[in-house]
């Protein structure tokens, strides 16, 4: 185990940028870069499948909002480093530390990865500017906040792909 969110750095994280999240215009969101320790994301990065590993689950989307994208939910097929930080995701630290964050309390983690897991997308690939889904069949819970980490090694800003946020317009 990593035992990354017991660090003292992610608690002040939460509570210092609070209301930076609360404040967030129409979406409440926020980025940290560099949130993980450099030798953690490499581990990780390192042992992220390649694009054409035989271990992604194959549910290739082909259509006007997805292409080439690739995942793995199931935790039994993550290689286990990112099993091992999937689990640390869903761990009482990082909920704590969500909660934190977002003022909102008695959060529970996904251990379905109903949309999570892990996702690669090819060069080519995109993924238009979508809606999450916001209730969770199986848990029967409203889905309140998404996680994601990237962990691409050396990105450049001429590769594109960009996390992009909508404003609604009025």
């Amino acid at each position: 185990m990593f035992d990354i969110f017991k660090k003292k750095k992610y608690r002040d994280l939460a509570i210092i940028n609070h209301k930076k999240y609360l404040n967030s215009k129409y979406t409440k969101r926020i980025f940290f870069e560099n949130f993980l320790d450099k030798k953690i994301a490499i581990k990780l990065s390192k042992s992220f499948p390649s694009h054409n590993s035989k271990n992604w689950d194959y549910k290739t989307y082909k259509n006007n909002n997805k292409n080439i994208k690739r995942f793995i939910d199931d935790e039994r097929k993550f290689p286990k480093p990112i099993r091992e930080f999937m689990r640390e995701v869903n761990s009482r630290q990082f909920i704590l530390f969500l909660e934190a964050l977002t003022g909102i309390n008695g959060l529970i983690a996904d251990p379905y990865f109903m949309g999570g897991g892990i996702h690669s997308v090819s060069k080519g690939g995109f993924l238009k500017i979508h809606t999450d889904f916001n209730w969770h069949h199986k848990l029967q819970l409203h889905r309140r906040i998404n996680v994601l980490f990237y962990l691409t090694q050396n990105w450049k800003k001429k590769y594109d792909g960009a996390l992009q946020f909508r404003t609604p317009k009025n």
